[in-house]
């Protein structure tokens, strides 16, 4: 069951949605005012890929050396974009969340716990609101029926 709700109050919330129900999704999200950052688990393997990709969703560049591999130097960076604009509200639409169940379920279950970690403090610090949607294809990621707008 998809959990949508108009006026849900929390720092995170997460749904698993079916690939095919974008358009449904994308429509609610600009309805509900979200910033919506994109990301894909193409090439997503290891704790910096899932890094890399979040920060790429969210525009967050890092100069200089190679940016560190630590989920706490990640949570900083994506932090410091968050709390550099003005949007209250986020969502982190992540592409292909099933092709992570086979093989890397830890890595998945590792990022949605590090993005809930900031969703946290951006919600005590900044009162920003985010929310997971995991796309994918199969029985664990149902239609987001147009009723759920």
């Amino acid at each position: 069951m998809i959990h949508f709700v108009d006026n849900y109050i929390g720092s995170f919330f997460v749904n698993c949605i079916s690939e095919d129900s974008v358009s449904t999704l994308d429509q609610w999200l600009l309805r509900m005012q979200f910033r919506v950052y994109w990301m894909s688990s193409n090439g997503v393997v290891d704790e910096g890929s899932l890094m890399d990709a979040v920060r790429a969703a969210i525009g967050r560049t890092v100069s200089g050396p190679e940016p560190s591999r630590s989920w706490d130097a990640g949570a900083d960076h994506v932090w410091d974009e968050l709390m550099d604009r003005e949007d209250k509200r986020v969502a982190i639409v992540w592409r292909g969340a099933d092709e992570m169940l086979e093989g890397r379920l830890e890595l998945l279950l590792d990022g949605i716990e590090w993005l809930n970690r900031i969703a946290s403090e951006v919600m005590e610090h900044d009162k920003i609101e985010m929310r997971l949607c995991l796309l994918g294809r199969g029985p664990s990621f149902p239609h987001m029926e147009a009723s759920a707008e």
